[in-house]
């Protein structure tokens, strides 16, 4: 059996994000990209869930389990990053290899940009606040259609969900990891 790529995504994102890398990583891995509770194709959650990243991670483990996965290479972006690392904390034996692109590691050092998100993102929508933040996710080369798919992919999330996410990152601290 080839090993494992477990990606894991960003943000009001999904496992789409991972879409172009799936023809590449998958000449040598089994691909697995996961989305995230309430994000994506999974039921949205509660505005009050308590979010955490030891719920998240017991999500991913559950699955791996489910599908009798024991160890694999670990990918994360953004949020899915910060979510890697504390995988990788609590579980070192199942993680062949970890790789983070731009991980928040303590929300609390961006704790007031979190709260005027959430803030607009309840007055104008999720769609909105992609549109509004995205010129500092992809950088100016990013083809336009590109961004505009990006957009419409976090603006599918629902409100609910984003809104109690986003609304926790100020407490996640991955630093004690």
């Amino acid at each position: 059996m080839r090993m494992l790529g477990w990606l894991l995504h960003g943000n009001a994102e999904s496992g789409a994000v991972w879409y172009g890398w799936v023809p590449h990583l998958a000449r040598q891995l089994r691909v697995v990209r996961p989305d995230m509770r309430g994000f994506g194709r999974s039921t949205p959650m509660p505005r009050d869930y308590a979010w955490s990243l030891d719920r998240v991670v017991d999500d991913y483990i559950a699955l791996m389990d489910g599908l009798g996965i024991d160890s694999f290479h670990l990918v994360g972006a953004k949020v899915g990053g910060t979510m890697a690392l504390h995988f990788a904390a609590r579980y070192p034996a199942r993680v062949t290899t970890l790789t983070v692109l731009g991980p928040p590691i303590r929300g609390q050092d961006s704790a007031a940009r979190y709260l005027s998100w959430a803030d607009y993102i309840e007055n104008n929508g999720v769609e909105s606040w992609a549109r509004s933040t995205m010129s500092g996710r992809l950088g100016p080369e990013f083809p336009t259609a590109g961004v505009e798919w990006w957009i419409k992919l976090m603006g599918r999330t629902p409100l609910s969900t984003q809104l109690g996410f986003i609304s926790a990152v100020p407490s996640v601290d991955v630093t004690p990891d």
